[in-house]
Order: structure tokens, then C-alpha cells, then sequence
């Protein structure tokens, strides 16, 4: 995976904190990149394996919407983002 800027802030949002459950608007927020920019991001890095996905049940979704689409880290993910953000720029 290239190693854009937005890719490496939408990496380094998953970094903070790698063990919790990641939802698209939170990134966006957080990585300070636009919808358009983050999901096509999230989408390779699930094909890559690096992301697991799911949706909320009904009760967990507690903000009163429809449940939310999460993102996850797997253990090949966080090797593979953290080698991506410690890159030396070539």
C-alpha cells in the first residue's frame, strides 16, 4: 500500500489506539481526512487483511441510530501499519 499522507494519518488513528473498535466518522475526525479519501482506504486495507469489519447489534448501537459499521485491527494489520508509519521516506 502506498504510503500517502492520508493513508499514514488514517494508520497512524488506528495506531492510538489499536485495540479498539474504529468507526468511519471517528477516523475521519481523528485522521483529519475526508469520507471520500478514508473508506477507499479502509476497503484495500480489509482486502489486505489489516482490518476486520462488522456492524453493531441494535442494542449496542446506544447513540440512538441505525447500527454502525466498525473497523478492527488484526495482529498482521498492526505489523504491517506499524511498519508503514516508521518507514524512512525515501
Amino acid at each position: 500500500m502506498r504510503a500517502t499522507h492520508a493513508t499514514l494519518a488514517i494508520a497512524q488513528a488506528i495506531l492510538d489506539r489499536p485495540n479498539e473498535r474504529h468507526f468511519g466518522y471517528d477516523l475521519h475526525k481523528r485522521a483529519h481526512v475526508r469520507a471520500g479519501t478514508l473508506y477507499p482506504i479502509l476497503g484495500r486495507m480489509l482486502n489486505d487483511g489489516w482490518l476486520t469489519d462488522a456492524w453493531e447489534t441494535p442494542t449496542e448501537a446506544a447513540h440512538g441510530g441505525p447500527p454502525r459499521r466498525y473497523y478492527q485491527l488484526t495482529t498482521q494489520g498492526r505489523t504491517e501499519l506499524e511498519q508503514l508509519v516508521t518507514k524512512e521516506p525515501a
